[in-house]
């Protein structure tokens, strides 16, 4: 998907030289093997970052080849490593937006959307009910600061576990959208054990999430016992415990499905508060190496 890559126009110009003289250009040139076929592709005007991206799992209609030759290749490198350094400067530029020594969130460096803005997201999961809050802020269109998403759930409602390594990912190619889909689970006590699904995605500002399904567990007799109870979207509908895993996959069949990688930044608040800007730099670059949609 969208990725920035420091290296791709470095193994690009070595193949180039190899085949002495050979007229395939980075936009035209695929290279395949059996996990993935690649391209190497240059966003919209507004981004112009050069990415590798998985062509079995990207909208053609959002991305606009550049044709080029090897000479060309120089440039295409530089112009790949200042917009990632540049974006990845803004967030550091605007840490203050973002980076809370009192709260312990995790950090992660995305592009949910796909709109090649990256996005940092804040992310926590405390209290005994072990409820979730995110934040998320992306880099606005000018190139100069962050814009806030808005929250849409009701102010006491504990938002999806986003702090996981893998998730389902549902591509939309008619809206260009994509739909994550996470678990979410609160507590009360040791006895009672409320889980849902939702669909979990970024649009016009704001974090929108929807329920796909619900699971009660409940203990009783000290945990002798316990009662399972799964129910539709709706919750007028009981389902079972196997269409409750598979409800995802029911809801967007249509929908090509894929999985996300996120990398989380587990640093200790304080810390990372203190973090020079050159070493933020570097923890900022791997989040974003690690977040891929495959």
């Amino acid at each position: 998907m969208r990725k920035f890559h420091f290296f791709a126009c470095l193994c690009l110009c070595t193949g180039l030289l190899v085949s002495c003289g050979k007229t395939d250009s980075p936009s035209g040139s695929a290279t395949t093997n059996t996990d993935m076929t690649t391209t190497t592709t240059t966003l919209e005007e507004s981004t112009n970052v050069t990415v590798k991206i998985d062509t079995n799992a990207t909208n053609p209609e959002t991305m606009s080849e550049t044709a080029s030759t090897s000479s060309s290749a120089p440039a295409e490198k530089e112009t790949e490593n200042k917009n990632l350094s540049e974006q990845l400067q803004i967030l550091i530029d605007n840490r203050e937006m973002w980076m809370d020594e009192f709260t312990p969130y995790n950090y992660a460096v995305t592009d949910f959307n796909q709109d090649g803005r990256m996005e940092i997201v804040c992310s926590v999961c405390n209290g005994t009910g072990i409820y979730t809050t995110t934040y998320i802020y992306e880099i606005d269109e000018a190139d100069s600061s962050l814009i806030k998403y808005e929250r849409t759930l009701n102010e006491y409602d504990s938002e999806a576990d986003l702090i996981v390594e893998k998730a389902s990912v549902y591509f939309d190619k008619e809206r260009n959208s994509y739909h994550y889909v996470f678990d979410d689970l609160s507590k009360n006590g040791m006895a009672e054990y409320y889980e849902n699904k939702r669909d979990w995605y970024l649009q016009d500002g704001k974090i929108i999430e929807n329920y796909l399904a619900f699971k009660t567990t409940i203990y009783q007799d000290a945990g002798a016992s316990m009662s399972v109870t799964c129910e539709d979207a709706s919750r007028e509908k009981e389902i079972t415990e196997e269409e409750y895993a598979n409800i995802a996959n029911v809801v967007f069949s249509d929908l090509k499905k894929m999985e996300v990688s996120i990398h989380w930044i587990t640093k200790d608040a304080t810390e990372l508060k203190n973090t020079s800007d050159s070493d933020l730099l570097q923890i900022l670059s791997e989040s974003w190496e690690g977040f891929q949609i495959q």
